[in-house]
């Protein structure tokens, strides 16, 4: 049996174009992200005043792109914890968490 690397013949991923096969999904949240930015910064400049409306704008942007990538940050975090877990021996790795009936 030939492998994938091996086989000339083997079919390649389809590409997807611009934005991949999920582009409409792409573009529809990317669409509500602008439209909650404008949104806030809307209502938020009527709140600052006489202050700094461009630094108003800058610690938004800052602010919505840490909150989108705190799911990167979170999930490494779970997996740094579940690797220390593992080589301190607190836990198996889930090696051994399901037994046969025998017991």
């Amino acid at each position: 049996m030939a492998s994938g690397l091996a086989d000339p013949i083997a079919p390649t991923p389809a590409n997807g174009g611009l934005l991949g096969p999920d582009r409409s999904w792409h573009l529809t949240f990317g669409l509500l992200l602008v439209g909650a930015f404008v949104a806030f910064e809307w209502w938020a400049f009527d709140h600052v005043g006489t202050a700094s409306k461009v630094l108003l704008t800058v610690a938004t942007v800052i602010g919505m792109f840490m909150a989108f990538n705190m799911h990167l940050g979170l999930s490494t975090m779970n997996n740094f914890f579940i690797m220390a877990m593992v080589g301190a021996g607190a836990v198996d790795g889930g090696v051994h968490l399901r037994q046969d009936a025998a017991g």
